[in-house]
């Protein structure tokens, strides 16, 4: 659980605040350590020694006391300055069909699966697709691929997931379905970069520019700044149509440090003017509707002649083409070479030191670097 908070420190005798493990917070400092429960790694001012948690109290759905070890001369107060609010996707409902938005959920894929398994999502009768998006305003365990977890800043993330309905057919058929999750990525970019041209946005540097790399990472300059996570579900009366979760997590304004390794880096970072990033969230929503809606009816009517022109799109926005890459397969192989081709399928061709060549679909993939 993320929270924006600032740190206090007081200096104090033993007398003034004992150790949790010796008695209850005395006096006004009981106060002072009330804050929203989370999972804190303290970064501390000064020369103040790190701390950790050791016991919570609840006291209400969203508030817990904490309190910390006794460091010598310091008490360390950590004081939520607000609470985490649904984000708020004017925009996006007028593009999707449905919209579901919470303050905190344990993930927004999470919640998008329960979601299907309850048949509660929307559905079109005439053969279109419906579209229903599913926000938070924090998330408390966000998963990816492979059940990785998902780094997510409150505020400053972009955490969405959509959910739409499309032919079983479609969805099982090994020469096109590759191609889902590179919808979502090339969706993802239309998103944003049809936003930076409404804002008026530029980037600081002309050499910047958005690309994909394969299977689902959406890089800026070269850096990692999302990443999407495409799923199928079967909803309880399929009737022919499976859900297809697309999962999508973008670095807005994420600061230098708080991003989640060195390879990460955050949209303000790259480009200027833009607005208030729960503005941003909304923007970017509203137009990932609309491209997922139509770029998946053209896929869904002709899977082959799409995945063709797919292809031919990734070419341009590829950054894996190439590139020596270090692979991790699920079956626990490790394969290393140079990526020489985008296939039919949406697989890669990677050609080794040994002169052979390995084909490798998305559902290979454990780590790619």
């Amino acid at each position: 659980m993320q929270a924006d908070i600032r740190w206090g420190v007081r200096r104090h005798r033993l007398a003034s605040v004992r150790h949790p493990c010796r008695g209850r917070i005395r006096h006004r400092a009981r106060r002072l350590f009330t804050a929203r429960w989370c999972e804190a790694r303290a970064r501390l001012p000064g020369d103040a020694p790190a701390g950790r948690i050791v016991c919570g109290r609840r006291l209400c759905d969203d508030t817990s006391v904490l309190t910390l070890p006794y460091l010598p001369a310091y008490s360390i107060i950590m004081i939520a300055l607000h609470k985490v609010a649904a984000p708020r996707l004017d925009r996006t409902a007028k593009a999707a069909d449905e919209v579901a938005a919470y303050e905190r959920i344990d993930s927004t894929h999470a919640k998008a699966r329960r979601l299907i398994e309850r048949g509660r999502f929307a559905r079109n009768d005439d053969g279109g697709i419906a579209i229903t998006v599913v926000a938070a305003g924090a998330m408390d365990d966000a998963r990816g691929r492979l059940g990785r977890p998902w780094a997510c800043v409150p505020g400053h993330s972009f955490a969405i997931s959509f959910i739409v309905t499309i032919p079983e057919s479609v969805a099982t058929d090994d020469a096109v379905n590759g191609w889902m999750s590179m919808i979502a990525g090339l969706a993802t970019l239309d998103a944003i970069e049809g936003t930076l041209d409404e804002c008026g946005a530029v980037p600081f540097d002309p050499e910047c520019g958005f690309h994909l790399k394969w299977p689902n990472d959406i890089y800026c300059h070269g850096l990692k700044l999302g990443s999407t996570f495409t799923q199928v579900a079967s909803p309880p009366d399929r009737h022919g149509d499976v859900a297809v979760i697309f999962s999508v997590g973008v670095n807005l304004s994420v600061p230098a440090d708080r991003l989640p390794t060195p390879e990460s880096t955050s949209l303000r970072m790259h480009v200027a003017p833009l607005p208030p990033t729960a503005e941003l969230i909304d923007m970017i929503a509203a137009r990932l509707v609309a491209s997922l809606r139509t770029r998946l009816e053209a896929f869904v009517q002709m899977p082959l002649i799409q995945s063709s022109r797919l292809r031919s799109e990734m070419h341009h926005v590829c950054w894996m083409m190439g590139r020596q890459i270090d692979a991790q397969l699920i079956d626990g192989r490790t394969i290393a070479g140079k990526v020489v081709s985008l296939n039919d399928d949406a697989s890669i061709s990677v050609r080794t030191a040994s002169g052979e060549t390995e084909r490798l679909s998305t559902g290979d993939i454990g780590l790619m670097v």
